[in-house]
């Protein structure tokens, strides 16, 4: 009878280890390095905020910032240690802003804006009070789908900087 008792111990042991194992295996998911080109989906849409010289409030005088943000379809973590503190490690990230560099591409944007689209491009840690998420993406290609039909457009590399693409951005607004 003894040896029955210490079985159903192996037993259990066996079988909490293996819900451990599971519980780690579905919670670990697999995140993103920086510098490498990623792909994120999500839904695109624009968001005011307060700019210069407070950062804090358009009512009370600072300048309305408009940001292009991406809300991710799920959420995505980041891996990165940073010596300066930028490209650190995130988790549970549902937002990520997006860096598009020219102009004629932001454009493309209103044909996007609230599609589901999948965004390519290198990610970077925040570090400007112009950057409203923890992660950015600078964007190299943007794509959706539209009634079966894929449709793409190539982003170029920087002809403009990200203050003056905000500015784009409300222009588009208009």
């Amino acid at each position: 009878m003894p040896s029955c008792g210490l079985e159903i111990k192996a037993n259990y042991f066996i079988v909490i280890a293996l819900i451990l194992a599971a519980v780690s295996t579905i919670s670990a998911q697999k995140c993103l390095e920086y510098g490498q080109t990623v792909s994120l989906t999500g839904t695109i849409h624009y968001r005011v905020f307060a700019g210069p010289p407070n950062w804090k409030s358009i009512r009370q005088g600072d300048r309305r910032e408009t940001a292009i943000i991406l809300k991710l379809a799920s959420p995505m973590c980041t891996v990165g240690d940073d010596p300066y503190g930028y490209d650190i490690s995130h988790t549970k990230i549902t937002e990520v802003q997006l860096v598009i560099r020219n102009d004629a591409d932001l454009r493309s944007l209103r044909r996007l804006m609230r599609k589901l689209v999948v965004v390519n491009g290198n990610l970077f840690g925040s570090h400007t009070g112009y950057h409203r998420t923890a992660v950015l993406l600078d964007v190299s290609r943007l794509s959706t789908t539209r009634l079966g039909r894929s449709t793409a457009a190539n982003v170029k590399r920087p002809t403009t900087t990200a203050n003056s693409s905000a500015r784009s951005a409300r222009s588009l607004r208009r």
